[in-house]
């Protein structure tokens, strides 16, 4: 059966054998849709950044093994998880990472002023930041648990690469802050 068009290929008659959603997209997680593009095309590129290319197994995998690490560390559903690492593929993993643990994510982009920084960090009483070696020194004040994504690298490898039990329970927290001035 052809499908053609996003929705066609969610239902669950898209085609036999092909991966499907009981959900429409707009209903389906992050997380969920991309475990089924990880089942459909594992070999394909999902990631570039630089000279680094990871297929959809890959991604599906690395962000597997760290929502796994990041539940027995205690991120529960809706735990809010700082981000503050430079634009890579870390960060994609990372944020997927946080979905499928089922917490949500607040962005902290290293080249925000520090003092924006630090406000953010503290009005959103993170649980958690997750960052790397190179850029702890920068981090403004806050009381979140800090994970080092490259200091953590043996953990993950001995982390399960299986989706976790239940990737739906994807956070209903929203983690952006609005500024004054209209930004976020």
């Amino acid at each position: 059966m052809e499908t053609s068009s996003p929705q066609a290929a969610m239902r669950p008659d898209a085609g036999a054998g092909e991966p499907s959603s009981a959900m429409s997209p707009s209903l389906a997680t992050v997380a969920r849709l991309c475990e089924e593009q990880a089942i459909r095309s594992p070999e394909a590129i999902a990631v570039v950044y630089g000279e680094e290319a990871l297929t959809y197994r890959e991604v599906n995998e690395r962000a597997n093994q760290l929502a796994h690490y990041l539940r027995k560390r205690g991120v529960v559903a809706d735990t809010l998880v700082g981000v503050f690492l430079d634009r890579s593929e870390a960060m994609v993993i990372a944020l997927l990472g946080i979905l499928k643990a089922g917490g949500a994510y607040l962005p902290l982009d290293p080249a925000y002023p520090r003092e924006r920084l630090s406000f953010m960090c503290q009005d959103a009483d993170l649980g958690f930041l997750l960052t790397q070696a190179g850029l702890r020194d920068v981090l403004p004040a806050h009381n979140a648990t800090v994970v080092c994504l490259d200091a953590i690298a043996e953990d993950l490898d001995r982390a399960s690469r299986q989706n976790p039990l239940s990737s739906d329970n994807c956070s209903s927290l929203s983690a952006t802050t609005e500024f004054p001035d209209g930004t976020t």
